[in-house]
């Protein structure tokens, strides 16, 4: 279990909520620890429009931090595990650091222990958003990424419309390439630690 030792009020919007509670949810089973944080996050955040987080950690943004344990500074975008390619700088929202990431505004700083018992703690230096394009089309993306992680860890088969989604998105060649599983998206982000 992941415990927060020092919780900052965080800010989300509603496609966060939804999405984050989507991912939690799904991930339960096999990321349980990860899940209960991000859903305690969830249900502690205060819902506001996008024009109110503008400072805050969105899906998609891009952000900069400190450890606070050692000061090193990163620089990373959150995203589902699906899209999660530390080389390129995006961490998945499933990852310790990315569910105490998400929904701090900048100048916050957050601290947890993980279930083994180590402190860890953070804080937001600078917060980039996404443009708008961008999350539009991300929304859609993740909605078919989401719905195919479904398919793969609970073994369920999607409802009808949900099939036609998965199916043009993988048409188009969406979710091709070594991070489209949950499984590659929820722990290679680990070993970035």
């Amino acid at each position: 279990m992941f415990l927060a030792t020092e919780s900052p009020p965080i800010k989300l919007i509603s496609s966060d909520i939804e999405r984050l509670s989507s991912l939690a949810e799904t991930a339960s089973n096999a990321n349980p620890h990860v899940a209960e944080f991000l859903t305690g996050e969830i249900k502690r955040a205060t819902l506001v429009t996008a024009a109110e987080a503008i400072d805050a950690v969105t899906m998609y943004s891009w952000v900069e931090f400190r450890y606070d344990l050692t000061g090193r500074v990163k620089k990373v975008q959150l995203v589902v595990p699906a899209e999660a390619n530390i080389n390129q700088g995006k961490i998945s929202v499933m990852t310790s650091i990315g569910a105490a990431l998400v929904g701090l505004s900048e100048g916050q700083s957050i601290a947890w222990r993980t279930s083994l018992g180590a402190r860890r703690g953070l804080t937001v230096l600078k917060v980039y958003r996404p443009s708008s394009s961008d999350e539009r089309m991300r929304s859609d993306q993740d909605a078919d990424r989401t719905m195919r992680m479904k398919t793969e860890i609970t073994g369920a088969q999607p409802q009808e419309t949900e099939f036609t989604d998965l199916f043009s998105a993988n048409q188009t060649g969406m979710g091709a390439g070594p991070y489209s599983s949950a499984v590659h998206g929820w722990w290679y982000p680990f070993l970035w630690r």
